[in-house]
């Protein structure tokens, strides 16, 4: 059976509206890929940052005590020595 010319032009006329939601579906999906990869990348250099200010901060309270263990030193050599 032969497609009556009207019904034809209908079927590719929606076959083409479909084929473009298809199209503008995938780009909406892709920019939210990029926009997501973005954000992650963001993410990684915040933790990265934080990671490195922790490791800063943990640096500190080891010299303080190195600093603290040097005074206990002094204090008990003179101590020891002035006795």
């Amino acid at each position: 059976m032969l497609f009556h010319n009207d019904c034809f032009e209908s079927t590719i006329l929606l076959l083409h509206d479909n084929y473009l939601f298809f199209l503008l579906m995938q780009e909406d999906a892709r920019d939210n890929l990029v926009t997501s990869e973005k954000k992650v990348r963001e993410l990684e250099a915040q933790l990265h940052d934080e990671q490195l200010v922790s490791a800063n901060n943990r640096k500190v309270p080891s010299s303080v005590h190195g600093r603290l263990q040097l005074l206990h030193l002094i204090i008990f050599y003179s101590l020891y020595f002035s006795c």
